[in-house]
C-alpha cells in the first residue's frame, strides 16, 4: 500500500487532517511534505515510522537468492539486511532493482544550520542511506540561516569531511568556485571538529543576481560574492572549539575579502630604494638626486588610496595575507603596520625627522613611506641616513608615486 493510500484510509489520520487542515478529510501527494512540517503530521508518522518505506532512484547489484528473484519477479517487496542496513527490494518492470529505505532514514530535521527557528522537517535522503550523516543536510541547502539560495548550495557537512580527509591542520584551502562560501564555512567546522588550523581562500567572480532573487533576498545583495560574504559572516559563530580545549583557544573566524581591479602602477615591491646620490651639476655645490626604482609618474588616487598601497606592498614583499593589520597616528600622521612591525606604511605628506625616527626606533623589517612625505631631495638623504643609523636591517622604501 502506498503511503498516499494508507493516509487516506486511515480512520485516526483523517480525524488529524479534519481538525488541523480546515475539515478536509483527503490528501494528495502534493500535501504529504508539508504535513512533514506540522507537529500533528510528524508525531503521526514517527509513529508509524518502522512501517513506511520511501522509494529510491538507486539501481542495485546485490546478492539475492533464488527465492527473493521468485518474490521480485511476483511483484513482492523483499526485506534485505546487510551488516550496516536494513531495508527493502522491489523490481521494477524493466527487471530494475530498487532500494527502499526505512522513513526514519529518509525523513527528519535538518542540521546543517543551527536554530530551531531556522531547522526544516521534510526529505532529506541523500542517494539512499549510502552516506551516513549527510542526509541530515538536505534540507537546508536551499537557505542559510535568513539567506534563501535559489539553485541550492553545496552540504555543508559533506565538505567538512572532505576537508578532513584531504587536510592537515595548517593547510591553506582553495577553492577557485566559492558560490555561496561552502567551503570557507566547512574549513571552519574542520578546525571546530578536530582542533586544526587551516586557512582558506575562497574566490567568487562579482556575478549578478537576476532582479527577480535580488527581491526574494530583501535587495541586500547584487552579486554572489556580496551573498558568500554575508553568508560567511553571519554563519561563523556557530562553530565553538572542541570540548576541553583551554579558554584561550578560540576558532578563527576572521576573514579578509579583495576585490580585484583594473592595474595600478607598479609600485615597485619592497625591494630597497636606491641611495640617493649625487649628480654631476655645473655648480660647485651639487645637490643630491633620488634615483628612483621605476620611472616617476602622476600621482592618481587609486597609486596612492593608503590602505591598498599596503596590501599591495604585502603581496609584492610576499608576506601573508593573512597577517594582522593595524593603524595607529604618530604624530597626527597614519601609519599602518603589517604583522606587528614587520612592515610599516605611511604615506602622509610632511614627514619629519622625529616620526622617521619613531618608526625606525621599531625596528620594522620594511619601512615604507611615499615621496611627498620627504619634503626635498636632502629630506629623502636625511631619511635613508637616519634610518641606517638607527635601525641598520630595516629596508627603506620611498614610493614615488605617493
Amino acid at each position: 500500500q502506498t503511503l498516499l493510500d494508507h493516509l487516506n484510509s486511515d480512520p485516526t489520520f483523517r480525524e488529524l487532517l479534519a481538525k488541523h487542515w480546515s475539515g478536509r478529510t483527503t490528501v494528495r501527494k502534493s500535501d504529504i511534505p508539508s504535513i512533514y512540517e506540522t507537529a500533528w503530521g510528524r508525531d503521526y508518522l514517527h509513529s508509524r515510522s518502522d512501517h513506511i518505506y520511501l522509494t529510491t532512484m538507486i539501481a542495485l547489484e546485490v546478492g539475492v537468492s533464488e527465492e527473493q528473484h521468485r518474490a521480485l519477479d511476483a511483484g513482492s517487496y523483499v526485506p534485505y539486511t546487510t551488516a550496516k542496513r536494513s531495508y527493502l527490494l522491489k523490481k521494477t518492470r524493466t527487471g530494475v532493482i530498487r532500494q527502499l529505505i526505512p522513513m526514519t532514514k529518509a525523513v527528519g530535521t535538518c542540521d546543517d544550520v543551527g536554530g530551531d527557528a531556522i531547522r526544516r522537517f521534510g526529505l532529506r535522503r541523500i542517494r539512499g542511506d549510502w552516506w551516513e550523516g549527510f542526509h541530515k543536510d538536505m534540507m537546508n541547502i536551499t537557505r542559510g540561516k535568513d539567506i534563501p539560495f535559489k539553485n541550492g548550495k553545496k552540504p555543508l557537512r559533506l565538505f567538512k569531511d572532505l576537508i578532513t580527509i584531504g587536510s592537515t591542520g595548517q593547510d591553506i584551502v582553495l577553492d577557485f568556485f566559492a558560490g555561496s562560501g561552502t567551503t570557507a564555512l566547512a574549513t571552519m567546522a574542520a578546525n571546530s571538529a578536530d582542533g586544526g588550523d587551516r586557512r582558506f581562500i575562497v574566490v567568487q567572480w562579482g556575478e549578478p543576481i537576476s532582479a527577480s532573487h535580488r527581491r526574494k533576498l530583501g535587495d541586500r545583495f547584487t552579486t554572489i560574492a556580496e551573498l558568500a560574504r554575508a553568508r560567511i559572516r553571519e554563519e561563523s559563530d556557530r562553530f565553538e572549539p572542541l570540548a576541553g580545549d583551554s579558554a584561550q583557544r578560540r576558532i578563527d573566524r576572521g576573514f579578509r575579502v579583495f576585490r580585484t581591479r583594473a592595474s595600478s602602477p607598479q609600485l615597485g615591491g619592497l625591494a630597497p630604494s636606491a641611495w640617493p646620490q649625487p649628480q654631476p651639476q655645473p655648480q660647485p655645490q651639487p645637490q643630491p638626486q633620488l634615483q628612483p626604482v621605476v620611472s616617476p609618474m602622476a600621482r592618481t588616487a587609486s597609486a596612492c588610496a593608503a590602505e591598498g598601497v599596503v596590501w599591495q606592498m604585502v603581496l609584492d614583499g610576499g608576506l601573508p595575507l593573512s597577517s594582522a593589520l593595524g593603524i595607529e597616528q604618530i604624530d597626527g600622521r597614519q601609519v599602518f603596520s603589517v604583522g606587528g612591525s614587520t612592515l610599516l606604511v605611511c604615506l602622509e605628506p610632511g614627514l619629519s625627522e622625529g616620526i622617521i625616527r619613531q618608526m625606525a626606533e621599531r625596528n620594522p623589517g620594511y619601512l615604507v613611506v611615499g615621496a611627498r612625505g620627504l619634503a626635498s631631495d636632502t629630506a629623502k638623504s636625511n631619511a635613508f641616513r637616519l634610518v641606517h643609523r638607527v635601525s641598520p636591517s630595516t629596508v627603506l622604501r620611498v614610493l614615488e608615486q605617493c
